[in-house]
């Protein structure tokens, strides 16, 4: 699966942690952010914090005099509404600095600014893109960069028409990374119900075995081989094949006339090239080349 990481405020990107292709755990840092108004939010909610701290104490000190007739009820309102002003502004505040990720125990005690938003892995997995580069001022719509886990990581595969019906569900697949001989495992899970249209292929899903991701990366491309029970084909010998301007001919014999006709379905398995079946029954093995 991919994340896509954002910024919860506006600002300026700097601090660029990791690349395309390294590897992160969830809760990583992986770039900040910074804007102006981020220490004045922090400042106004400290001012806020000492603001309601007094006027909390005065509403008790009110609340004493009124209960000995020795204040109004409407100083003693005053001050209940300056009490619930403030708190709703000091809630607002806080909920806004802990979205941006900052320390509001390290704010309120020793009164640690922080000029940065640091933005952290929402998971762990792989950086497939990033998106921004250090100094671009980015919103919160602008997406920062993909993350893919690697817990969801599939094989996006495709198979010819011609064998489309031979695929099911649950079925082994071997594959190969690029640069190395070394077999790996997965099982289909997803077969695309419908077939790629213009280039006659089926869109498949395949989920590696535990032990077959660990060199897996997001975008890389793998070459497999379905194991299917035994099936009847129809194939001659690459001899007997000529491709001409991206087509591919056999030559047949029809009632004793040497007939060229267009193959269709083409695939090379071994030495071997098979294809939709014929209306011959004899071909020309060897030399086709040599007739025209």
């Amino acid at each position: 699966g991919i994340h896509t990481v954002h910024s919860s405020t506006e600002g300026y990107v700097s601090d660029f942690k990791f690349q395309p292709g390294d590897k992160v755990s969830k809760g990583t840092e992986l770039v900040t952010i910074t804007f102006p108004g981020l220490i004045d939010n922090q400042r106004l909610f400290l001012e806020t914090e000492v603001e309601l701290e007094r006027a909390q104490k005065d509403l008790n000190r009110k609340d004493e005099l009124r209960k000995s007739n020795a204040t109004s009820v409407v100083a003693f309102e005053e001050a209940e509404s300056r009490v619930r002003l403030l708190e709703a502004r000091s809630k607002g505040l806080r909920k806004q600095l802990e979205l941006w990720g900052i320390n509001i125990d390290r704010l309120l005690l020793d009164h640690d600014y922080q000029n940065a938003v640091r933005i952290v892995a929402p998971i762990g997995g792989v950086i497939d893109e990033i998106f921004v580069h250090p100094g671009q001022m980015i919103t919160p719509e602008d997406p920062i960069m993909n993350i893919a886990t690697l817990k969801n990581l599939h094989l996006d595969l495709q198979v010819l028409a011609r064998h489309a019906s031979a695929i099911r569900l649950g079925q082994k697949v071997e594959f190969t990374l690029p640069g190395e001989t070394q077999t790996r495992s997965a099982v289909i899970s997803k077969i695309n119900p419908q077939m790629n249209p213009g280039n006659e292929t089926l869109n498949f899903h395949a989920h590696p075995d535990q032990g077959s991701v660990d060199k897996l990366i997001p975008g890389m491309f793998v070459k497999g081989q379905i194991k299917l029970d035994s099936t009847r084909v129809s194939g001659l010998p690459v001899d007997a094949v000529i491709r001409q301007e991206g087509l591919h001919y056999v030559y047949g014999l029809d009632n004793d006339q040497v007939v060229k006709h267009v193959l269709q379905s083409v695939e090379r398995l071994g030495d071997l090239v098979v294809f939709d079946s014929l209306p011959y029954r004899e071909f020309v093995i060897k030399g086709a080349y040599y007739i025209e």
